[in-house]
């Protein structure tokens, strides 16, 4: 995760349905901080507008299961071209999914409260969270027995 310079503005990619209420929330709480931001509907939407926008100080949003589509290539690209990315859990949220975005340096966030505080961290201070990323994330919250894994599986 990269510090966000002072001398650029942040800018903002949210992956997810205009209907989605989290993408809603986001796009208004992004605005309501002078955030640019861009919805895409998917996460190739969003690696075109990396290519784009490549310079800025962008941060990617949305929430996991969009985020870590074909074993979490994006995070891989992100963190090539410095990018921050912000996902949002849930208690269905699969544990391999959270656990490659912390690994790949995503900030995991289970809530709009927490995404609020990343923003206003990210905005006013332009400071990289490095730190908060685990702060707010509990590895045995997702941690399953392989009984367990089986039968959400089907085996």
């Amino acid at each position: 995760m990269k510090k966000i310079s002072s001398s650029s503005p942040l800018w903002a990619i949210i992956v997810g349905n205009l209907g989605d209420e989290f993408v809603s929330y986001t796009e208004q709480l992004l605005n309501s901080y002078r955030v640019e931001a861009v919805i895409c509907e998917d996460i190739y939407s969003a690696v075109c507008k990396l290519t784009i926008n490549r310079g800025k100080d962008i941060l990617v949003i949305g929430r996991i299961e969009h985020m870590s589509v074909e074993k979490g290539r994006f995070f891989d690209k992100a963190q090539k071209n410095n990018v921050s990315c912000c996902c949002l859990v849930n208690k269905v949220s699969q544990g391999q999914q959270v656990l490659m975005a912390k690994e790949k340096g995503a900030f995991v966030v289970n809530g709009p409260e927490q995404l609020k505080e990343l923003v206003t961290e990210m905005v006013s201070d332009g400071e990289a969270l490095k730190n908060k990323r685990s702060t707010t994330f509990d590895k045995d919250e997702f941690a399953m027995t392989q009984a367990e894994l089986d039968a959400l599986l089907g085996i």
